[in-house]
């Protein structure tokens, strides 16, 4: 996404405040990703990182303006279905990571990246014995998740979206609870 190619121009016609806030967020991770690899720019990536997700976000409310100006109902159309998909549906989960680790960040303060060496699948390609130091969005946990008020991502979301080796296993029982309500979708999460 942060280098891929922009969006397609109809996009930006059709819907032009969304379009916005996606470029809002592509420029921020841009600016975050180029920040040196180094414990002293910490606080600089942070704050790019909460600027990305915070027009990430928003891209959403942008969405609903652009529909509202075009005399279209945003309730029901494909824009806000993709928004909505459950777990099982949305592999990636991003607008609901996104939205939990934002609150995190603002109501817990959590810190949300961290400065690691992590080999990589290019690194082992490449033969890289020690890969250099890159930033990385800090693993989710539940215990800290569980703690938001209404939670996006239910427990098993969280250990799916953790990268391997960075999990707390969880218990078969409590994950096939959570596969059930996040496929029920009458169930509200808790």
């Amino acid at each position: 996404m942060v280098y891929g190619n922009p969006l397609p121009d109809e996009v930006t016609r059709v819907l032009p405040a969304a379009s916005e806030k996606f470029d809002e967020a592509v420029f921020f991770a841009k600016r975050a990703l180029e920040q040196p690899r180094n414990k002293a720019f910490t606080n600089e990536v942070r704050w790019y990182v909460g600027a990305h997700l915070a027009a990430f976000i928003s891209i959403k409310d942008a969405a609903e303006v652009d529909y509202e100006r075009a005399g279209r109902a945003f309730s029901g159309s494909p824009f806000e279905l993709e928004l909505k998909l459950k777990p099982n549906e949305d592999p990636v989960s991003a607008n609901r990571a996104y939205r939990d680790l934002r609150n995190l960040r603002t109501h817990f303060g959590i810190a949300l990246i961290v400065l690691e060496r992590r080999r990589l699948v290019y690194d082992l390609a490449s033969g890289d014995q020690q890969p250099p130091e890159r930033w990385y969005f800090k693993p989710l946990e539940w215990d800290l998740t569980r703690r938001l008020r209404t939670p996006q991502l239910c427990e098993l979301d969280v250990v799916r979206v953790t990268p391997m080796g960075k999990r707390r296993i969880v218990s078969a029982k409590r994950a096939q609870q959570n596969i059930f309500r996040a496929e029920t979708p009458s169930q509200p999460r808790t």
